[in-house]
C-alpha cells in the first residue's frame, strides 16, 4: 500500500529550525560581524535548491484563494519594516 506524502508543516519546520539551527546561525552572524564579512549570507545566497525546495517555496507562496479546503493557514509576507526591525534587534 502506497500513501501520498503529507505536505510540509511550515510551523513545525520553523520550530525545529528555531531550536536546532538558529542558535548556530546567530554564532556565525556574530563571527561574520566581528570580522566584517558576510560569508554566511553568501552561503545562503549560493545554496543550490532542489526541485523539492522549489516545490516547498511554491506551496507556501501560493495565494490564499488557491488553497484547497483551508489546508494551510493564510500567511502574508512580512512587511519590510518588520524585517528591518528584526535585523536591528538581532544586532544588539
Amino acid at each position: 500500500m502506497i500513501t501520498a506524502s503529507e505536505p510540509l508543516d511550515l510551523n513545525r519546520t520553523r520550530a525545529w529550525i528555531d531550536k536546532q539551527v538558529v542558535p548556530m546561525e546567530r554564532v556565525l552572524h556574530e563571527i561574520d560581524a566581528y570580522w566584517g564579512n558576510q560569508k554566511k549570507m553568501q552561503s545562503i545566497r549560493g545554496a543550490i535548491l532542489t526541485d523539492k525546495h522549489r516545490q516547498i517555496i511554491e506551496q507556501y507562496t501560493v495565494g490564499a484563494e488557491q488553497l484547497e479546503n483551508g489546508l494551510f493557514e493564510q500567511m502574508t509576507p512580512e512587511s519590510e519594516q518588520s524585517k528591518k526591525d528584526d535585523h536591528a534587534n538581532q544586532s544588539k
